[in-house]
């Protein structure tokens, strides 16, 4: 019998010319709905409630490395009871460490937000109060122009043997590369990305392929026209 294992563990120790950050956002939000997304029947009540996100984010980073770290709260008002003995409102938002390795190149590995150019195709979709993040490992390059390549392999729990993922409304695999060209009056950004997802009767996976383009273009101080296009 063979036993193949291999792990990654990552330890890092730094003390020299370290700075630490914490920061907070609460932010409650109250909607009354009478035809949101779907045509109103007249024989229903149009809905009203509050809900509320609350995050504590701490930063570290020195010149070698930066730990991010966002706890999160998500919640509607009067969702549990008073006395009650669980909580699942609480998750982890962001967890990510940076490695530098010099000044234009690095490697973002963890759970972090992807927000690229107008954040139609990457965006941490902030408008919605649980938001979105990838785990995921992002390399970055960055001079004149920039590059981004990203990975991410996704399972629903540790295993001994290979198992078709179930997690709803996701990827089981991701890859993309981008690269942006930019000066003062036009922004251009390249992009292709394969997102791989299970079949849901098999172990099969089945990609798919997006390509395009987001250009921005400044035409003095008061007018800036922007324009994308993706194949899929």
């Amino acid at each position: 019998m063979i036993k193949q294992v291999v792990a990654i563990t990552l330890l890092f120790s730094f003390q020299a010319n370290s700075q630490f950050e914490l920061s907070g956002q609460f932010r409650p939000r109250s909607e009354f709905r009478q035809g949101f997304q779907q045509l109103f029947d007249s024989d229903n009540a149009p809905a009203f409630f509050i809900d509320q996100r609350s995050r504590i984010s701490s930063n570290f980073k020195n010149e070698k490395i930066e730990f991010h770290f966002v706890l999160q709260d998500y919640r509607t008002w009067g969702n549990t009871p008073q006395l009650n003995t669980s909580d699942y409102g609480l998750s982890i938002h962001e967890s990510w460490a940076k490695l530098k390795i010099n000044k234009l190149n690095n490697v973002k590995l963890g759970r972090q937000e992807i927000v690229f150019d107008n954040a139609r195709i990457f965006g941490n979709v902030d408008w919605a109060q649980q938001g979105r993040k990838h785990d995921a490992i992002l390399y970055n390059y960055k001079r004149k122009h920039e590059v981004n390549v990203g990975f991410a392999y996704n399972s629903n729990n540790p295993s001994l043997t290979n198992q078709t993922y179930t997690v709803s409304n996701n990827y089981k695999t991701l890859g993309f590369a981008r690269t942006k060209l930019e000066n003062e009056k036009m922004k251009l950004s390249l992009l292709f990305i394969s997102v791989g997802r299970n079949s849901p009767t098999s172990s099969r996976i089945f990609y798919e392929q997006t390509a395009g383009a987001y250009l921005s273009r400044n035409f003095g101080k008061k007018l800036k026209v922007e324009t994308e296009g993706f194949y899929q």
